[in-house]
């Protein structure tokens, strides 16, 4: 059938080619979006590598002015218009005979055919039609003190090298991955201090097969996984976090477009090579188990459920998952954590004409603990989570989320690290900010988007608010009330103003992209030195973001500054300090982009760590998803944030490049 229809496709070309061919509005991107690497680890995060991906067409040529038709208006040309369906010819030198070989060159349809299958993929049994694909990642970095509080970390050389190879099938698909990691140039480690020491590894990472046919999926070995929109379960990879956890086990899954329902179950695999601290991940562990009936002892094991109905304009869903991790060995006292969620959702994503699209989803857990100290004890807590669009007019747009979440946290405990925190809770929150306490808060968020074309600005306002509290696991009857005394109301106002390219300029194109905010912080009760309504944490930042393209040159300017004042109940005083960082983009036809970066942070006061952080980035992109890319110089590191899920990541001095070659 596909070489059928390549045949088709030469006929109809060649047919253009002789009479003309249709015309096509010329709409598209002037300067490619930067597509980041496939891998999570990003320690030295460069300049602001998004290209101007949205682009304009002069204004004096509106779409009731100009003679080409819409891009989604495709039209054929008059002469053909003009011609009979019945009566259509091929060109008359097609039909006539070649008189120099004596025979005619009328297309041979059975030889065309023949010679596509001849040099199309190869037919394999069980697979079929065969693609095959291969990828090489290679990193090479050398690195300098990160002013951790670990020496053996330091000053060393290393190489990482990933290898991802897959079969397409016409039904089943196959991938590998394997990990290799080298560290070099390294002093000796002393024996009492093997876990501070960077180490070498080399494993099968990933090994996934795929196979589909109609309405059923299914999965084996390692695969992405999710429940819902992610709050009861979700195996994810977060590039921002540098985090790449799959579901080792399997997943079975029927879609036929109204009924739906997935089953799953497996461990816990964690990406093994931290790439932000480049240690090993040990636990939990992802060998095979000896018996499913054993406890779960290294490793996190999960079954989960989905079960739905959709009709037009409406889908239900109904879920479970339970979770029993692994025994702590940080104390050596807690034997066993079991946890069980289970809740719904329902979409609605065409109210009102289409103008409101609504999602509304509830969750139920129950939490049981082993503690060789305490004994065996348990809990509930609840997630509950639901977003509002609505289309004032055609050019306002307002978007209402609210969350509500009390001891509703998808790991073994709070102080989880961030690979083995197995769900996506929705925070409300930028990227940029740093969220206490997610699980447990409630409140909203209100945001108005209005547009002005066909100018390209737009502007935007937004008010988050919500109280937060600590989770305390000494009041099971009181614990971790978002609004009581012993928690804090979050007050967050942000505004923006914003200018995007629509369609491809034909001389100078310019973007425009400022926002703002003021972030406040209080207590709602007595504690830490402080009354009710003194301010915690308070935060003024401001981010600008311009870019002009002009042919095939853009230049994009990123300007981040963060004001921050934070109390610290153990010095009785504020901690007060600045984080940002300015970056000048210069690309080339979306192939060559050159960044040079500088970041400041003193937040790490009395400590060696500079304020300055200096760096450049080069990536020449010379074949498709093939790259090179440089880095040196340095980055602050810190606290970042993603989908509730935050993690400290050490500062970055050093000089890195990455080959990424896609065969």
């Amino acid at each position: 059938m596909r070489a059928r229809v390549t045949a088709l496709a030469l006929l109809l070309l060649g047919r253009a080619l002789l009479f003309g061919g249709p015309a096509f509005a010329q709409t598209g991107a002037g300067a490619e979006a930067e597509s980041e690497s496939e891998d999570g680890d990003r320690p030295p995060e460069s300049a602001s590598e998004s290209e101007s991906a949205s682009e304009s067409v002069p204004e004096s040529e509106s779409a009731s002015e100009s003679d080409e038709p819409p891009a989604d208006d495709y039209q054929l040309p008059d002469d053909l218009d003009e011609i009979d369906g019945d009566d259509w010819e091929l060109p008359d030198d097609l039909d006539e005979e070649d008189d120099e070989d004596g025979g005619d060159d009328e297309w041979d349809f059975d030889a065309v055919l023949a010679e596509a299958d001849e040099n199309g993929p190869p037919v394999l049994p069980v697979f079929g039609e065969t693609t095959f694909t291969l990828t090489s990642t290679t990193r090479a970095q050398y690195r300098f003190e990160n002013f951790d509080s670990n020496d053996l970390n330091d000053h060393f050389f290393s190489a990482w090298e990933r290898l991802e190879a897959a079969m397409q099938g016409e039904e089943l698909r196959i991938g590998a991955r394997l990990d290799f990691f080298l560290p070099l140039a390294q002093s000796d480690c002393p024996e009492v201090a093997t876990g501070s020491c960077v180490e070498g590894d080399a494993r099968l990472e990933r090994f996934s097969v795929h196979w589909e046919r109609g309405p059923w999926k299914l999965d084996a070995l390692d695969s992405y996984a999710v429940l819902g929109r992610g709050i009861a379960l979700s195996f994810r990879r977060l590039d921002i976090l540098g985090t790449d956890t799959a579901l080792r086990g399997g997943q079975l899954a029927y879609d036929d477009g109204k009924i739906f329902f997935k089953a799953l179950g497996g461990a816990a695999n964690p990406q093994n090579l931290d790439p932000n601290t480049l240690a090993i991940i040990r636990r939990p562990a992802d060998q095979p188990r000896a018996s499913l009936w054993e406890s779960p002892d290294t490793r996190d094991w999960i079954m989960g459920a989905e079960l739905g109905y959709r009709l037009p304009g409406f889908e239900l869903g109904a879920h479970g998952a339970r979770y029993m991790f692994a025994a702590d060995d940080t104390t050596g006292f807690r034997q066993q954590t079991d946890l069980d969620i289970v809740g719904w959702h329902v979409e609605m994503p065409r109210l009102a004409s289409g103008r409101v699209s609504l999602y509304g989803e509830a969750n139920l857990a129950r939490r049981e603990v082993d503690d060789q100290l305490r004994g065996v004890s348990s809990n509930y807590g609840r997630a509950i989570y639901a977003s509002l669009q609505a289309e004032a007019s055609d050019r306002a747009t307002l978007a209402f989320e609210w969350k509500d979440y009390r001891r509703f946290y998808v790991a073994d405990d709070v102080a989880a690290p961030a690979h083995r925190i197995y769900s996506a809770v929705p925070d409300l929150e930028g990227d940029y900010e740093r969220p206490e306490n997610q699980s447990n808060a409630r409140g909203g968020r209100l945001q108005l988007d209005y547009g002005f074309p066909p100018g390209g600005w737009g502007l935007s306002a937004a008010l988050l608010s919500y109280g937060h509290a600590e989770h305390r696991n000494s009041d099971p009857n009181d614990e971790g009330d978002p609004w009581s005394s012993d928690g804090f109301w979050l007050n967050h106002l942000t505004l923006k103003v914003q200018k995007v390219i629509r369609g491809r300029p034909t001389g100078l194109g310019w973007t425009f992209d400022l926002n703002g905010g003021y972030r406040d912080d209080r207590y709602l009760g007595a504690r830490d030195a402080r009354e009710g309504g003194d301010l915690h944490w308070r935060v003024v930042h401001g981010q600008l973001e311009a870019g002009i393209v002009t042919g095939p040159h853009s230049v994009e300017l990123s300007l981040i500054h963060r004001q921050e004042s934070k109390w610290n109940a153990s010095a009785l005083d504020f901690d007060d300090y600045v984080r940002g960082s300015l970056a000048i983009t210069y690309s080339w036809q979306g192939r060559i982009r050159v960044s040079p970066v500088l970041a400041w942070n003193n937040e790490k006061r009395g400590s060696d760590a500079p304020v300055l952080y200096p760096g450049v980035e080069a990536r020449f992109d010379f074949l498709e998803g093939s790259f090179l890319r440089i880095f040196g110089g340095a980055q602050p590191g810190g606290r970042i944030c993603s989908g509730g899920v935050c993690r400290d990541v050490p500062l970055f001095q050093g000089v890195l490049g990455e080959l990424v070659l896609r065969l």
